[in-house]
């Protein structure tokens, strides 16, 4: 029986942040591929689907047109979510192109022409290509993305939400986020050296905890950081996900352990 995971690689891992033209970390992304790859071959019924973030390109222009609440009519910020796109399927072609070089079924999906939005909400996802995908035992490759949306013209989907919403359609057992930090702290580590990191939490407790800040992004980042992907677990939780982990993607041999039972990094489960 196969078994479905849901990762996503964060563009803090991907790129250096607050640069405006994509500065990819190729040698460390060779180096998760080839990890991903063992992981795979050693899991022949795992079935993979595989996310992205905008990175530093996509994330910086969209916070200089101010993209954060849609293009509203607005002719600039259109041309702004334009741009946004562009930078987007650089960093995309890039990834697709390691992917390749490895031997890897990676099959590239644009998210703009699978995905529609309303209110930042998704209102409609074409699945089929993503069945296809599967059926012909391919990995699809999707990403956060400026995508249309039925009231603001056209607004940030953040690669955190596609991965809830694929998470529910495919009834995945496990999300993970790659981030640049070891997981969730007691305190934003980069601001407080003695922050803890939370090895264990519920949803419910992680939530509620008033000892526990999760804190936005560090980096230049329209979606919000490790707190938005907490609110987006909690507003599209699958019945059939067992935890979600936040681990450090910048070691790559981190990406050998997405399917044991106690991975690195912070496990959230649900109670």
């Amino acid at each position: 029986m196969e078994k479905t995971i849901i990762l996503k690689i964060g563009g803090s891992v991907l790129t250096r942040k607050n640069i405006q033209k994509p500065s990819v970390r190729k040698k460390l992304l060779r180096e998760i591929i080839q990890n991903l790859k063992k992981l795979l071959a050693s899991e022949k019924n795992l079935r993979l689907i595989l996310i992205h973030g905008a990175g530093s390109g996509g994330h910086t222009i969209a916070h200089t047109y101010n993209l954060s609440h849609g293009v509203c009519d607005d002719p600039i910020k259109r041309i702004g979510a334009l741009k946004v796109r562009y930078a987007n399927q650089i960093l995309n072609e890039k990834i697709f192109s390691i992917c390749i070089d490895y031997d890897i079924p990676v099959v590239p999906l644009h998210s703009g022409s699978l995905i529609g939005m309303k209110k930042g909400n998704i209102v409609y996802f074409s699945h089929t290509i993503l069945d296809l995908c599967f059926k012909n035992k391919s990995i699809p490759l999707l990403y956060g993305e400026m995508v249309f949306d039925e009231e603001t013209g056209m607004a940030v989907c953040s690669g955190d939400l596609i991965a809830f919403y694929l998470a529910k359609k495919y009834n995945a057992s496990r999300v993970l986020f790659a981030s640049d930090v070891e997981g969730i702290y007691s305190e934003d580590p980069f601001k407080n050296k003695n922050a803890s990191l939370i090895k264990n939490s519920s949803l419910k407790d992680l939530v509620k905890n008033k000892k526990i800040t999760l804190s936005g992004s560090h980096n230049v980042d329209v979606t919000g950081g490790i707190y938005n992907k907490i609110q987006s677990l909690k507003n599209n939780l699958s019945p059939s996900l067992q935890d979600v982990i936040i681990f450090n993607g910048l070691r790559p041999e981190n990406f050998l352990s997405l399917t044991k039972k106690n991975p690195p990094g912070t496990k959230i489960f649900f109670s």
